[in-house]
Formats: C-alpha cells, sequence, structure tokens
C-alpha cells in the first residue's frame, strides 16, 4: 500500500465515524512528510453549521490552533474531491498538494445533489495551483454514498 493510499484510507475511517455521527460521510487530514498532523470530519449537522466541511473546518482549525497561514509544506487528504467552497480554502491556504478518493460527479451521481465544480477548476482559475491526485481507493471511497 503507498502512502497516499494509506492517508486516504485513514480519511475513509473518518468520514464513517462522521456518517455514524449523523452527518455526511467526508473526512480529511492534513499531513506534512507524510505524517498526519491533524485530522477532521464533516460535522455539519452536528454543529448546525452548512459550512462544516471536513477539509474547510480542518483548514480553519489547524491555522487557529498553529498560527500557521501558509500551508505550503502541507498535503490535504479527503475522502471526496472538495467542493468548491473547500477548494478555495484550499487557494487561501496555500496548500500544496491534495489526495482524494471520490470524485465529485461519481458522489453526485449517487446522492443527486452538490456543486459540480472540479475542484481543479477552481485551482486553475486561482492564483495558487496545488497539484492534484484523484481517484485513490476509489473503489471504497465511492461506497460511502451508498
Amino acid at each position: 500500500m503507498t502512502k497516499d493510499e494509506e492517508l486516504i484510507q485513514r480519511a475513509l475511517i473518518i468520514a464513517v465515524r462522521s456518517k455514524k455521527q449523523g452527518n455526511a460521510p467526508f473526512g480529511a487530514l492534513l499531513a506534512k512528510e507524510g505524517t498526519v498532523i491533524m485530522e477532521e470530519g464533516n460535522q455539519v449537522h452536528t454543529n448546525s453549521d452548512p459550512t462544516h466541511h471536513a477539509e474547510l473546518a480542518l483548514i480553519r482549525r489547524f491555522c487557529r490552533e498553529t498560527g500557521v497561514t501558509d500551508l505550503g509544506e502541507y498535503t490535504l487528504y479527503s475522502s471526496c474531491e472538495p467542493c468548491a467552497m473547500c477548494a478555495g480554502a484550499i487557494v487561501f491556504a496555500g496548500v500544496r498538494r491534495v489526495v482524494y478518493s471520490a470524485s465529485n460527479k461519481q458522489m453526485a451521481e449517487k446522492t443527486g445533489g452538490g456543486i459540480m465544480v472540479p475542484c481543479q477548476d477552481v485551482f486553475k482559475k486561482s492564483p495558487h495551483h496545488p497539484s492534484v491526485k484523484g481517484n485513490v481507493l476509489n473503489r471504497e471511497g465511492i461506497k460511502l454514498f451508498d
């Protein structure tokens, strides 16, 4: 198993935990040089906050708790492709790399919802262009939406 697969697998576990708590099944973690620094799950319903997506909440919490606002040395791993809102946060935080499992399109096909703007479209029209690797453990990521 590659390091990306290992960390995506952990993001999928976080997503399952979020689902068990009554939230949508999304999980994310931040890593530096392959070491997990912090993780976060979707807590939209738990916190009554429609913006508490895993990726955005992770960035907010990490920056607040560490005082670090330039994430140029970090990789964000997500159980699903970041939405447009989360992709914007990734740009503003300067995240170096994004790795995800299921794509927005695949999630929408299963759930019938969401804003279907690929994160790479947001990145292309932004001043910061993180590298993106998608479809890691893709089959497992799609199963979250069954």
